[in-house]
């Protein structure tokens, strides 16, 4: 009875640090966040992309809309490919070839250091959907409550890349269903395994943490690309998850590989057509001016957001 009570208190305790670390962790997350784009968003921002988008919280069927209308893009690019697509297509699966050929001796090599691999753990809680989900909510409400379009913009692009880039993931999860390195040692890192036989819902390839991180630092480096800083602090954070997943030892690296093309792809893929949205929704807005002194009147023309 002793020792039960004692077990439940070591797991009561395990718990705990746990949920301290992630809360840390998160905290962590938000306060770079918000101090290196505090810092950027004391300049004006300029450019009609940094118009607000029509996705909000006041407006989640506008989420959805652009959610929807990305998977359709997305699930049908293949239709629309062209002869430049392959620049890039050809040389990332040729990587991608490589990574899963070398999987297994990579994780080897990395090895099984208990050090390495709790590392690894509480380095990945950065990639967690939690804290890219917080860091995306902290972006939309500092730049809603300061009047930072800019910042709203990289929130609301930010969650909508991330929820895109995560469907795609889990379709893919679905497809390979390969087993992470931590699982069935007889049949480590084999697609299919079981074949039919068992199907697993939490499948290694590809990888979450890597994809939905990516998604976010896309976002975030392409609404600063001025700020050569921002987009280098953004990929380093995208590197270091996606490094720790394999350190973990919960994925192997043609897993983050995978993850992370799908975020980095999805990512732009998200701010491009959000920009291309809000230049649709531009008008031309002519306003009358009057001068008493010269008694003579006269017309502005201008640009401006077509109202809801």
């Amino acid at each position: 009875m002793e020792e039960d009570r004692r077990g439940g208190k070591s797991a009561s305790a395990a718990c705990i640090s746990q949920l301290v670390s992630i809360a840390r962790n998160i905290a962590a997350a938000l306060l770079i966040a918000f101090s290196a784009l505090s810092c950027a968003a004391q300049e004006h921002d300029t450019g009609d992309q940094h118009l607000d988008d029509q996705c909000s919280p006041g407006h989640p069927q506008d989420c959805l809309r652009d959610i929807l209308h990305d998977q359709k893009a997305i699930w049908t690019s293949p239709a629309h490919m062209h002869g430049g697509d392959l620049e890039w297509l050809l040389p990332l699966a040729g990587v991608e070839a490589l990574a899963v050929h070398f999987d297994r001796q990579a994780l080897d090599a990395v090895g099984q250091s208990q050090a390495r691999v709790n590392f690894g753990t509480n380095a990945s809680r950065l990639g967690a959907a939690y804290t890219v989900a917080g860091t995306s909510a902290a972006f939309y409400l500092i730049g809603h409550y300061g009047h930072h379009q800019r910042m709203r913009a990289t929130g609301v692009r930010g969650l909508e890349a991330m929820a895109d880039a995560l469907i795609v993931v889990e379709a893919g999860k679905l497809a390979f269903q390969r087993d992470r390195p931590t699982q069935d040692q007889d049949a480590e890192g084999e697609f299919w395994p079981h074949g039919f036989r068992k199907f697993n819902w939490d499948g290694s390839m590809p990888s979450g943490h890597s994809a939905e991180t990516w998604a976010f630092v896309h976002v975030v480096a392409s609404e600063y690309s001025e700020k050569k800083w921002v987009g280098v602090l953004a990929y380093s954070a995208g590197i270091l998850v996606s490094t720790s997943r394999v350190l973990a030892r919960k994925h192997f690296p043609s897993d983050v590989v995978a993850g992370g093309a799908i975020g980095y792809v999805t990512g732009g893929y998200v701010v491009r057509e959000r920009r291309k949205e809000v230049r649709r929704r531009l008008g031309l807005r002519l306003t009358p001016i009057m001068d008493p002194a010269t008694q003579s009147i006269g017309l502005t023309l201008g640009l401006a957001p077509v109202a809801r």
